[in-house]
């Protein structure tokens, strides 16, 4: 019996001893665990969002001004980047667009930046030496408002000094962005600017033609909603000789607001017509830009 007893006392000292070994290895990784995970995050910055402006999205930047970045090409062998910006009414007769870039690896310093061509709101914009670890590249609108009163108020004699005292309002419109981590990639080269205009005259057609076919399907889907509301009131019209004068009220009501919708679409067929025929007479234009650009 008494050495039963001290057989049992045995056990249970070496299950506890086991517990015990358990409970301090389980401790053991936990606190290793959380000593290695905030040991890295000293050494590993963490991740940084990707900052990179959406290509082919037209961006509003009030009522009335508007830009699509239509393309961004970064040229890992000559460290340039080529922009083309698509814009509306940012720029009037008294105010200039300026383009200023900076990288996020050297947020001091600008990188050179030129506008290689330029035609009625559309720009293609060089940006030269671009580090190889860049980041992300930031590209400033710039509006520069004409002071008028103050370029008269100085001789003309001075007018190079006029002209530059009189850009003195200058404000940032919006900034771009572009992700080294998801730019696209490719040649740049320096064109002459009957290529650069034939470049972007060909893109800009493009895009009016897949704007056009766009409104097209709304055209046809609004004439096809049109077509089964007829049907709907066909039915309807049938109905009313074997109702009620009650019945018959509350289905002439529903006859005259499905005759008020076909009203409505008709009306968006309308609209978008007027579209249409806008983007048609911008692709005869550009179109005829191309001829001229032949000569």
């Amino acid at each position: 019996m008494i050495k039963k007893f001290f057989s049992n006392t045995q056990k249970r000292k070496r299950l506890r001893t086991k517990i015990h070994i358990v409970y301090t290895l389980v401790a053991f990784f936990i606190i290793g665990g959380f000593a290695f995970f905030y040991s890295t995050k000293l050494f590993i910055a963490d991740t940084v969002d990707i900052l990179n402006t959406e290509i082919g999205k037209e961006f509003a930047i009030n009522n009335l001004s508007k830009f699509t970045v239509n393309e961004w090409v970064y040229d890992e062998e000559t460290n340039k980047m080529q922009v083309t910006l698509i814009t509306s009414n940012l720029t009037d007769h008294l105010s200039d667009l300026e383009f200023v870039a900076v990288s996020k690896s050297n947020l001091k310093k600008s990188l050179p930046t030129k506008v290689v061509y330029s035609t009625h709101d559309v720009y293609m914009i060089m940006i030269e030496d671009v580090p190889k670890n860049f980041g992300q590249v930031a590209l400033r609108l710039v509006k520069q408002e004409i002071d008028l009163d103050k370029m008269l108020s100085i001789d003309t004699i001075n007018s190079s000094e006029s002209d530059e005292q009189a850009k003195i309002k200058d404000s940032i419109l919006v900034s771009i962005y572009a992700d080294q981590r998801v730019i696209e990639t490719g040649t740049v080269k320096q064109q002459k600017v009957k290529e650069y205009a034939f470049k972007i005259t060909n893109e800009l057609i493009t895009e009016t033609e897949n704007s056009r076919e766009l409104l097209m399907k709304d055209i046809q889907k609004n004439t096809l909603f049109i077509s089964r509301i007829k049907e709907e009131i066909e039915v309807l019209k049938k109905e009313l000789i074997y109702q009620t004068t009650a019945e018959q009220d509350v289905t002439n009501n529903k006859i005259f607001s499905l005759e008020n919708e076909i009203e409505s679409f008709e009306k968006k067929n309308s609209d978008i017509l007027v579209d249409v025929d806008s983007f048609d007479a911008k692709i005869e234009r550009l179109i005829q830009r191309k001829r001229d650009l032949q000569f």
